[in-house]
């Protein structure tokens, strides 16, 4: 369990690494070899529910990336695990890693609807990751907007 704990882990950590460095036309390759093709990610309103790692790409990591001027990603947590998320405490056996910090860029151009300041800003994150056979299956997302 725990050799697949750290796999998971790095996987997560070396997808966020790209998605901060790589140039836009590769971000979704890069997406597609860690996301199962039907990976649901739950964001905040009003991006809501996105399906599989082009809806991930195209509606909202590039046009985020875009509006705060290539955003580093700081983390303050980081961790992984098996889940026991039944109500009675016993595992679900699905396997986790998560993680919560904070974004930092100059907030350039608008984005949902908020207008662009010019300024640095820092936008607290937090990010939940379903791992199944090596791919992301589901994430939730929070964004302090």
């Amino acid at each position: 369990m725990s050799q697949l704990n750290q796999a998971n882990k790095q996987l997560l950590w070396s997808l966020w690494e790209d998605l901060e460095t790589a140039p836009d036309e590769k971000v979704l390759s890069r997406c597609k070899a860690v996301f199962d093709a039907g990976a649901a990610w739950h964001g905040p309103d009003p991006l809501g529910d996105l399906r599989g790692p082009e809806a991930f790409s195209r509606e909202f990591w590039l046009p985020f990336r875009a509006a705060f001027s290539n955003p580093a990603r700081e983390s303050f947590l980081f961790f992984g695990g098996p889940s026991n998320g039944r109500k009675d405490g016993r595992g679900d056996g699905r396997m986790w890693v998560c993680g919560t910090g904070l974004f930092t860029g100059v907030f350039r151009h608008d984005w949902q609807g908020i207008p662009a300041t010019n300024t640095e800003v820092s936008i607290r994150w937090g990010e939940f990751c379903a791992i199944e056979n090596g791919k992301i299956t589901e994430i939730y997302f929070l964004l302090d907007i």
